[in-house]
């Protein structure tokens, strides 16, 4: 089930590097906005009302008629095009500039603006590049086995087939493994279909558990076989006891320690996504945990900086491999390009942000940037940067 239906084909729910080079790069005026739409029967209307925020910011920066008519005419068509568009997602992240039209479906926004000036506003999309933006969801339980490739906006069932078990009854009366079957004699008409019972001075309970580990093992062998070539995070959502019996087989590299707690079977497949993606929020992607890694690493070196002047002077000289933004931090100013410093105190309409100009001069020389939370920032600084050398 797609829940997250895009009304243009510009519309994307993942973003990139190559998206950010792309928009780092744009020739002025360039147009930011978010937009939140709680309320899908507003959309069409809400769109319009941003559509008119865009027009009055570009008689401010007085733009002339045609090119201001020219960067608004596919904001309108978009707007027209809602209206015949089903379920759709709560917000966006819009980019418009004379060369690009470009926007970005948002799950978790917590502010609106609209802005026109030299360069995109990014930083609203950094926080989906610290988190891994695809994942698999495997729904474990011994009647029913399912696993799904999922983004943040969508979720879609993958076919086992025949390379994966999909209930333990029926594989235990198929597939039993041989050398359980060697210790199985003749069952009476009390087990029913089960063809033998095991015998030995084993409780029922570590039996089943025996059971249990078998037709994992071959449920992981099918999985290990679909997502051979991924390298994306899998979650598993599942009564603790029986995970735990799953962890132990596994041959997923990447299969995350957090789990969806409960059987899968009572809960429905938006409330399994709404879970793992709880999951997914609290779980660094894997670029972002090894620069962390490395910040630990050269935290005591002079590969590591802190205060913004000296990151812009190296993100201009390309020097910066990664750099760290604080998502709620705030240090607007001019950034002064032949004295290499940043001037403050100036007013709002004239300063920019400059976190933002050091994402896109990160971005423009290959680096890349993250949004974190306030508690996860290194030293809890509003910005570091790792260099190259």
């Amino acid at each position: 089930m797609n829940r997250a239906m895009a009304p243009l084909e510009t519309a994307s729910s993942a973003v990139s590097y190559e998206d950010l080079r792309s928009l780092a790069s744009a020739t002025a005026p360039c147009i930011t906005a978010l937009l939140m739409i709680p309320d899908p029967r507003q959309r069409s209307a809400h769109i319009s009302d941003t559509v008119r925020g865009v027009e009055k910011r570009l008689k401010d920066a007085r733009i002339d008629g045609a090119t201001a008519a020219s960067l608004v005419e596919p904001l309108r068509a978009m707007a027209a095009a809602t209206e015949q568009e089903g379920d759709w997602p709560v917000g966006f992240a819009l980019f418009r500039s004379p060369d690009i039209f470009r926007y970005f479906l948002l799950r978790d926004l917590v502010t609106e603006f609209v802005m026109v000036g030299e360069r995109f506003q990014i930083r609203p999309l950094l926080p989906l590049l610290s988190h891994d933006q695809r994942f698999y969801l495997l729904a474990l339980s011994q009647k029913h086995v399912r696993l799904f490739r999922c983004t943040n906006q969508s979720e879609q069932e993958l076919q086992l087939r025949r390379l994966s078990p999909e209930n333990l009854h029926v594989w235990m009366n198929n597939r039993i493994p041989d050398h359980v079957l060697d210790n199985r004699s003749a069952g009476g008409p009390s087990v029913g279909s089960m063809k033998g019972v095991l015998f030995g001075t084993t409780t029922d309970r570590e039996r089943h558990d025996e059971y249990l580990a078998h037709f994992f093992k071959k449920v992981d062998k099918g999985i290990h076989h679909i997502l051979r070539f991924e390298t994306a995070p899998l979650i598993v959502a599942g009564v603790d006891s029986e995970v735990s019996i799953y962890r132990r087989v596994n041959s997923y590299p990447r299969l995350l320690d957090n789990t969806v707690h409960g059987s899968p079977d009572g809960l429905t497949l938006p409330e399994l996504h709404d879970r793992a993606l709880e999951i997914m929020r609290h779980t660094f992607s894997a670029p972002l945990g090894k620069v962390m890694a490395e910040y630990q690493d050269y935290r005591d070196r002079n590969r590591v900086l802190f205060g913004l002047d000296e990151i812009l002077i190296h993100t201009q000289e390309g020097r910066v491999s990664d750099l760290l933004l604080r998502e709620d931090a705030v240090q607007r100013g001019v950034w002064d390009e032949c004295s290499l410093q940043v001037r403050t105190g100036i007013d709002h309409g004239s300063s920019e942000d400059l976190l933002n100009l050091a994402a896109l001069l990160t971005i423009s020389h290959r680096g890349r940037a993250f949004a974190l939370k306030a508690h996860e920032m290194p030293n809890r600084a509003d910005s570091a940067a790792l260099l190259r050398f």
